[in-house]
């Protein structure tokens, strides 16, 4: 039998017993995925192994919100199964979406043998190497989480751990509004503490509230790159023109596309859809829709201002120095990176960030497309081109210094 899980990790076992009001509520679309689902892929993804799922039928519509997660469905009958796994067992209730930590956490938890884990309202138990028998005996005859919980209990109370925990494993979902909490955790838990100011007050409440609308949709994050890609490059025509009302609506465009390219990464870690070319796709886009409007704000003001050389320069300096920018970025941090997604988090692959480092993580946000903004209403957009002439350059070269200092020794 394959090992479900990492050595010295607990194996999750999620009892569906009821075949009524359990086997609904694990069912239920919680953010555009089944829980049972859900919870199998945040077990997957906190490198726990895939979980067991255990059901007195083996019912069909649970093996089809599993299928393509990896997680196991097995009848009670086959109970074997878990003490072949020669490690601690998690019973995690089939209604309950754990928080967002909760299987980090449990990683770090070490349980002696004889020892029970019981987490507040009885939504989780951790049973030590030496329970697995008791439970092997006592899972066939329970008609629910519940009162497997409580026979596990009663049979030996002494074993209860007086370090069990005092804060829930997560949230119950037996009602809407208990669906609607679980939701609202979820979306919460996409917020970057590392996004600019304006990004994470302004941005990220207007893209949450848009992605909470398309998450029981079939959008995939893709589709939501390209939109937010084709709303900058339009936003980018409208810069050509030097007329003060199509400004403003560049400027306009160009923010909607920031705050919209928030949603495909909203909605690839809300439904575990982050994929290497999604993130490859995201950060070009951003990069190709950037030289974009600096070229345009370039012909723009060069429409306005015939006799000048200077939009040009300043046009052939931003558009170089943001694609050098991009350029080395994606060679440094991308290019050979395995995970899945986000691949971009920072210009620097050390995990030790110097002060030079944070100020170009810093200067990478997007905030700027504010200034875009108010310049634009002011009818001053080229002074915004000016400056990205001279500091997209410097940039450039504070990149090189980054990836000179961290260049492994031969």
């Amino acid at each position: 039998m394959q090992k479900t899980a990492h050595c010295g990790s607990p194996t999750i076992l999620i009892p569906v017993l009821d075949k009524t009001s359990e086997l609904q509520s694990c069912l239920t679309d919680v953010a555009g995925l089944p829980l049972i689902r859900r919870v199998a892929m945040m077990v997957t993804k906190a490198g726990l192994g895939n979980p067991l799922v255990v059901s007195s039928t083996g019912d069909a519509q649970l093996g089809e919100a599993l299928a393509g997660t990896g997680s196991q469905l097995i009848a009670c009958t086959m109970m074997d199964v878990v003490q072949a796994c020669n490690a601690p067992i998690l019973l995690l209730e089939p209604n309950c979406l754990p928080n967002r930590d909760f299987f980090m956490n449990l990683g770090q938890k070490q349980i002696e043998p004889g020892e029970l884990f019981l987490w507040p309202g009885e939504q989780a138990m951790l049973l030590g190497l030496e329970r697995s028998a008791v439970l092997l005996h006592q899972l066939p005859q329970a008609n629910c989480f519940a009162q497997l919980v409580e026979a596990l209990t009663k049979m030996d109370e002494q074993a209860l751990s007086q370090k069990s925990p005092h804060e829930q494993a997560g949230i119950s979902i037996r009602h809407a509004d208990d669906c609607l909490r679980a939701e609202n955790m979820l979306l919460s838990g996409l917020v970057k503490v590392t996004e600019g100011w304006m990004a994470l007050h302004i941005n990220r409440k207007i893209s949450l509230a848009v992605t909470q609308r398309l998450m029981h949709t079939s959008v995939t994050p893709n589709h939501m790159t390209w939109v937010s890609m084709m709303l900058g490059l339009m936003g980018a025509a409208f810069f050509l023109s030097p007329e003060y009302g199509m400004q403003i609506g560049g400027a306009v465009l160009f923010l909607l596309h920031s705050i919209l390219d928030g949603c495909d990464g909203e909605l690839a870690r809300l439904k575990f859809m982050e994929s290497r070319l999604g993130g490859i796709l995201d950060f070009w886009s951003d990069n190709i829709v950037h030289v974009a409007v600096f070229a345009a704000m370039g012909m723009g003001w060069a429409a306005r201002s015939p006799d000048l050389l200077w939009p040009g320069i300043c046009a052939v300096l931003a558009v170089v120095g943001t694609a050098m920018s991009a350029s080395l970025v994606y060679s440094h941090t991308m290019y050979q990176a395995k995970k899945a997604g986000p691949l971009y988090t920072s210009v620097s692959t050390s995990e030790n960030k110097s002060a030079v480092v944070r100020i170009a993580d810093m200067l990478s946000r997007r905030d700027f497309i504010y200034l875009v903004l108010a310049l634009a209403l002011l009818d001053q957009t080229h002074w915004f081109l000016v400056m990205t002439a001279i500091g997209a350059p410097i940039y450039a070269l504070l990149l090189i210094g980054i990836m000179v200092r961290e260049k492994p020794p031969a």
